[in-house]
């Protein structure tokens, strides 16, 4: 199997998922084996809960690649009421384009709780970015928000563990 990771890497270049997903298939059909990618799982994941209304928490994403993951969230067919990054919510300081910083545990959970708190009609807070370690802090998520919470490597890591029949993909 081959797992991308960085929502980025798969959605860049793309309209919506469906072109994400012929991308994946090409891949597949050229090397032979099965080919995932962390932001195809997160639109896999929304369709599986069958929610609409997402908050997306773009962590570090540049102004550039905050804009096309919405406006690829939003051609896959959901409705985004708002995409944030840190930098947006005065929560960290631009470092530059050049210059990426990944975010804490407290961060994450600041632009959750943040976004929980300004789109309360969000079914969803989508959080992104590779760098943005959410594993061992999705209950806290789901706590401080009283909302579902899926992230580039929480999505990434249930599709590896269904496409490989490991027990625990259940339990986003």
């Amino acid at each position: 199997m081959i797992a991308i990771v960085g929502t980025p890497f798969g959605f860049v270049g793309h309209q919506n998922v469906s072109e994400a997903r012929a991308r994946l298939k090409r891949i597949q059909d050229a090397c032979g084996v099965e080919c995932i990618s962390a932001g195809s799982a997160i639109i896999e994941t929304l369709e599986a809960w069958q929610v609409r209304k997402v908050a997306l928490a773009c962590t570090y994403y540049p102004d550039q690649w905050r804009d096309a993951w919405s406006a690829f969230v939003t051609n896959s067919g959901f409705e985004v009421l708002s995409a944030e990054s840190l930098v947006d919510q005065g929560v960290m300081e631009s470092h530059g384009p050049d210059s990426v910083v990944y975010p804490t545990p407290a961060q994450i959970s600041g632009t959750v709780s943040k976004m929980a708190g300004d789109f309360p009609a969000a079914e969803v807070i989508v959080v992104t970015g590779s760098g943005a370690r959410t594993l061992a802090i999705t209950e806290e998520l789901r706590s401080i928000s009283g909302k579902r919470i899926i992230a580039s490597d929480t999505a990434l890591y249930w599709k590896i563990c269904e496409k490989l029949k490991i027990n625990g993909s259940q339990t986003l």
